[in-house]
């Protein structure tokens, strides 16, 4: 049932669903991200003071982030140049099989160097 049969059915603008949804996306996001910053900011002032500090990022971090960032640009340029957007099957598939990729090559990479996983994404 298209998205337009669905709000008429239920006798409400489809403008003003989304709007009303949004809005609570919005606000679930805000309350996310300041849960968030309160928890930071617990963790930093409770922090032992004897406790090694942690091991900076470096060049070769550096480095992948830059390529990183420079994906994320020619992917955004190219997105724009061609704004039809064919979802099917396989095109989300190899998206999908892409990002798993550079996760896993991530999370390959940084143990190498000596990051502990665990306490950089709060799982401890």
């Amino acid at each position: 049932m298209p998205y337009g049969n669905l709000f008429a059915a239920f006798g409400a603008a489809p403008n003003l669903a989304l709007g009303l949804l949004s809005f609570v996306y919005v606000i679930g996001s805000i309350c996310v991200y300041a849960s968030l910053i309160y928890q930071i900011s617990i963790r930093v002032r409770n922090a032992p003071e004897d406790e090694a500090p942690a091991r900076p990022f470096g060049l070769p971090e550096a480095i992948l982030a830059g390529l990183l960032t420079l994906f994320l640009v020619l992917t955004i340029n190219s997105a724009v140049s061609q704004p039809s957007i064919q979802f099917r099957a396989r095109n989300l598939l190899a998206n999908f099989l892409f990002t798993a990729f550079v996760v896993m090559v991530i999370v390959t990479l940084l143990p190498f160097r000596g990051f502990v996983l665990s306490s950089m994404s709060g799982f401890f």
